[in-house]
């Protein structure tokens, strides 16, 4: 199904995000980091257990910050009056 391999692939990308970088991905994964662009790319079949290992790291890393992702400044948090 189009909607599942998209769906596995948005889930790559936002744990590469979360890890700090594909490559970084790739290591805690323990499968080559070329291979995980191609999935993410919705080329080829993501092993299920890949996947589960994906959204494992999704689910830990869930509301910490990212490199990718700045602190807010702290005019951000001020109401206005």
């Amino acid at each position: 199904m189009k909607t599942e391999l998209a769906a596995r692939a948005l889930a790559i990308r936002r744990a590469a995000t979360m890890m700090g970088g594909l490559d970084r991905l790739a290591e805690r994964l323990r499968v080559p980091e070329r291979q995980l662009d191609y999935w993410m790319r919705d080329i080829g079949t993501l092993p299920d257990t890949v996947f589960f290992d994906v959204i494992d790291i999704i689910i830990e890393r869930a509301g910490k910050r990212t490199a990718e992702r700045p602190p807010a400044p702290p005019a951000a948090y001020k109401t206005a009056a």
